[in-house]
């Protein structure tokens, strides 16, 4: 796969891979393969269909001593805690702006000793933007808070890191552009016409892992803060099989 500009360079292949992964992003994903395939190897496809969520942003920054908050890592959008948030540069010092890529879910749910494992089909993202979840509204607007998005979803093909030492190329599968209104709480956002995947035998042949990228196209002006923006929380919600209600991949505290 070429490093075309809707595809993020972390997943881009070969050379250009070595190249455009920071340092301490390579290191982050290279321990997290080390941990899934060293300590989860027995029950792999359902520790990473639970667990591990990694997130990565172009926004990160070290914060000046203006801002008390300092609790703003990327990682905070999928704690599943309210009280905490990323704070992220806006817009960011990096060829394709600000985004952050979130290692999501998987397209299937691998079966258990027999049968066929059963598609997950996508529903929806529920953003809870600003820098809390039940903030008063001075302590809102402090941030800037999310307008535009761009939202892809991405595949990259599972694989077994016991056996084939490589990351895969992810491949952009959707992709919206949405526009967010100014208020705290969650925001929904149907993925309806998210393709659904084929079904597939056992794990991980015909199975994806999920990467979401959303690209901040533009943010509501922060009133303390006008060069970086507050997002509580992402969360993302699929239908398992023929299932009557979505799930829901965090709840928050």
């Amino acid at each position: 796969m070429d490093c075309q500009p809707q595809v993020p360079l972390f997943f881009c292949t070969g050379m250009a891979l070595k190249i455009a992964v920071p340092a301490g992003a390579a290191a982050l994903l290279l321990m997290f393969s080390l941990l899934q395939a060293l300590g989860y190897r027995a029950d792999l496809p359902a520790y990473i269909l639970a667990h591990g969520r990694i997130v990565l942003s172009s926004g990160d920054f070290v914060f000046p001593q203006d801002d008390a908050q300092q609790n703003g890592s990327a990682r905070r959008v999928q704690d599943g805690r309210g009280a905490t948030a990323a704070i992220l540069r806006f817009p960011a010092d990096h060829p394709h702006g600000t985004f952050l890529l979130l290692d999501t879910a998987l397209t299937h749910s691998p079966a258990k000793q027999t049968g066929a494992s059963r598609v997950r089909r996508p529903e929806a993202l529920l953003f809870y933007s600003g820098p809390c979840v039940r903030c008063e509204a001075g302590e809102f607007r402090r941030y800037a808070r999310l307008k535009r998005v761009r939202i892809d979803l991405l595949h990259r093909r599972a694989n077994n890191p016991d056996e084939v030492f490589v990351i895969p190329d992810a491949r952009p599968v959707y992709s919206l552009e949405v526009t967010l209104e100014d208020r705290p709480g969650p925001q929904r956002i149907a993925l309806n016409n998210a393709p659904t995947p084929a079904p597939a035998a056992d794990w991980p042949a015909g199975m994806h892992y999920i990467i979401t990228r959303l690209q901040i196209l533009e943010v509501y002006p922060g009133q303390e803060f006008t060069d970086r923006f507050a997002l509580t929380e992402v969360v993302y919600s699929d239908r398992d099989g023929a299932a009557e209600q979505p799930f829901v991949y965090q709840q928050l505290d």
